[in-house]
């Protein structure tokens, strides 16, 4: 994971309900190990190809990026983590990343899938902007 991304997978996930309509459990796809690697592929040839535009077109390029999220939509992946004993660090990219790793409960899987669907709903929408917009490092 580098400086400009976050690792968060995205399991596809269902709710099984009981007859009075409460979730009992929840199952997730299995995620094959190449579906990571052609992730991963793909992020560093996006970041390739943006750094290539941005370097012939530096004012006028279009490029596609995810704005830094408001702290408050974190208050809810932050209350539930506590909840389980986790601390969430929302200061960085990495820091969150590194958070989410050291949320586990061997016991309980779907604890830290959870939590990564949390933040997933925290994130913002993609937005374009033209090159000249913006600083490079933002």
């Amino acid at each position: 994971v580098s400086k400009w991304s976050i690792g968060i997978r995205k399991n596809e996930g269902r709710f099984c309900l009981n007859d009075k309509g409460e979730p009992m459990e929840i199952k997730t796809k299995q995620e094959l190990e190449v579906n990571k690697m052609v992730a991963e592929f793909m992020i560093f040839a996006n970041r390739s190809v943006a750094e290539k535009i941005y370097s012939v077109y530096p004012s006028s390029g279009l490029l596609r990026r995810h704005a830094l999220p408001k702290l408050a939509n974190f208050d809810t992946l932050i209350k539930c983590a506590s909840a389980q004993g986790f601390d969430i660090d929302t200061t960085s990219n990495f820091a969150l990343a590194q958070s989410l790793s050291r949320a586990v409960k061997p016991d309980d899987p779907h604890v830290n899938k959870l939590l990564r669907m949390l933040t997933t709903q925290a994130m913002t929408e993609a937005e374009y902007f033209a090159t000249g917009n913006f600083e490079y490092t933002e």
